[in-house]
């Protein structure tokens, strides 16, 4: 019997496999994300196989899922964009089988929504054109008080090393007055946004003490 508790529930009239690894891999974001990983992987695979059969390429089952992939793209099947999703989960999921060591809740979090927003695509391409869901709602921990302060710190890291990235790119190669006064200004900006992380790991440091510490996954994804 499959529960209707996990946000790939939907999917139990098509695949009671895929509803288990959602599960599986909803309840291993948290607190170990690498287990997770591996489980978007196979996730990935097996959505595939039923866009392949659904296709009727019986012989891309047995592939490998990037031939598979490759395959599904080239006749059009799927879209780059989707290849290249999909191509995330599975590169992720083999970081994660072949090292032992490999974990991050951002990129759990990440293959997590990938896997959500394909599954609803397969289920309004191939099941029910007027298909409809509630919409993707961000995982939370089971066990809050076993979400550590350095995992949250770690994906507060990553989100502002990625705003760094954004805010520098503008300043290289910045020639003229107005390019140098705008590279000042997002410098400005960049210690502000410094200013406001400082104060959101005050919060996080409260939030995580009181085991309310879910809201990190949105700000993961972002």
């Amino acid at each position: 019997m499959v529960s209707n508790h996990g946000l790939f529930s939907f999917l139990a009239d098509v695949s009671v496999d895929l509803v288990r690894l959602g599960e599986q891999l909803e309840r291993n974001l948290f607190d170990d994300p690498h287990a997770s990983l591996a489980k978007a992987r196979v996730f990935g695979e097996e959505l595939a196989k039923l866009i392949a059969a659904k296709e009727g390429r019986a012989k891309l089952v047995s592939a490998t899922q990037y031939e598979r992939l490759k395959a599904l793209a080239q006749q059009g099947a799927i879209t780059e964009v989707m290849r290249s999703h999909f191509d995330f989960v599975r590169t992720e999921g083999n970081k994660a089988v072949h090292n032992p060591k490999y974990e991050s809740i951002e990129q759990a979090l990440r293959a997590h929504r990938i896997l959500y927003e394909l599954s609803v695509w397969f289920m309004k391409q191939y099941v029910n054109p007027s298909f409809m869901h509630e919409g993707y709602v961000h995982p939370r921990p089971t066990s809050p008080e076993n979400i550590s302060l350095d995992r949250i710190e770690e994906i507060l890291e990553k989100a502002l090393e990625k705003k760094l990235k954004q805010v520098m790119s503008t300043d290289s190669g910045a020639t003229g007055t107005m390019e140098q006064e705008s590279a000042i200004a997002a410098q400005t900006n960049l210690i502000e946004n410094n200013d406001k992380v400082s104060e959101g790991m005050k919060w996080l440091a409260k939030a995580a003490e009181a085991g309310d510490v879910w809201s990190m996954a949105e700000l993961a994804y972002r």
